[in-house]
């Protein structure tokens, strides 16, 4: 007698039934946590405008200010060597809002679940490194050689520049009163020294939207003769930047 140990059809299907009813259960509990990556959010289209105010400072102290728009737009997008996406961000520049963009120059953006990176030209930033933690570090300058005062720990890498999550799920408005639930601070360095070099930065991401501002204060003071502890600035540079409007087109 030949035996036949393979499920019958009406089987099968109960089979097939009770693990879709199975899945269907069990996939509530699993339904993971909102990526990080959208406190950096990259979608061909999107624009944001920003309003930048800025004073350049030269031997000794003798100011210069400047205020003027920049717009950054999401105009492409291409598969990088990891096998994720990278994005193209055009910017443009405008010192007047009735007068017409020009264009200034190309950024390149990727994301990830560890990490949002920037080349800012050719130089890349590690802008965020994820998971968000308060009191988190990470050397912005993994990726590139730029020149800095902070110590690197062990031969990894040839120059650090410690960032670390300030506030982090807090309100903001800016200026020009547009508000944000959901943001967070990252400080690029927060060095007020009054002898050498005064080097205080940070930049804050909300949630879906992006960078919503950035203030830099970085001077080097002459650290010659007399002029030691005088705060007298032989380069300088006090730098804003707010978003002013945002959206897609």
């Amino acid at each position: 007698m030949i035996r036949n140990d393979r499920p019958s059809k009406i089987q099968s299907l109960v089979i097939s039934f009770l693990l879709l009813l199975a899945l269907g259960c069990t996939s509530d509990s699993l339904t993971p946590s909102p990526s990080n990556e959208r406190y950096f959010p990259l979608r061909v289209g999107d624009y944001r405008v920003y309003l930048i105010e800025e004073t350049r400072i030269t031997p000794f102290n003798v100011e210069e200010q400047f205020s003027y728009e920049i717009k950054t737009l999401v105009t492409d997008s291409f598969q990088n060597a990891s096998g994720n996406f990278s994005y193209i961000l055009s910017r443009y520049k405008r010192t007047a809002p009735d007068e017409n963009w020009a264009a200034l120059d190309t950024w390149v953006a990727r994301t990830n679940e560890s990490e949002v990176v920037v080349n800012e030209g050719n130089i890349p930033f590690v802008k965020i490194s994820f998971p968000v933690q308060a009191d988190r570090s990470w050397n912005g300058n993994a990726y590139n050689s730029e020149e800095s005062i902070e110590f690197c720990e062990g031969d990894e890498f040839t120059s650090c520049d410690l960032y670390s999550f300030g506030e982090i799920k807090k309100t903001f408005e800016t200026t020009a009163g547009l508000p944000f639930d959901n943001t967070i601070e990252v400080i690029e360095n927060n060095s007020p020294d009054i002898f050498i070099r005064h080097d205080v930065r940070k930049s804050i991401y909300s949630w879906d939207v992006g960078l919503v501002y950035r203030e830099s204060t970085v001077l080097q003071y002459c650290t010659v003769g007399e002029c030691y502890g005088n705060q007298l600035v032989e380069d300088g540079l006090i730098f804003k930047q707010e978003l002013i409007e945002y959206g897609h087109q």
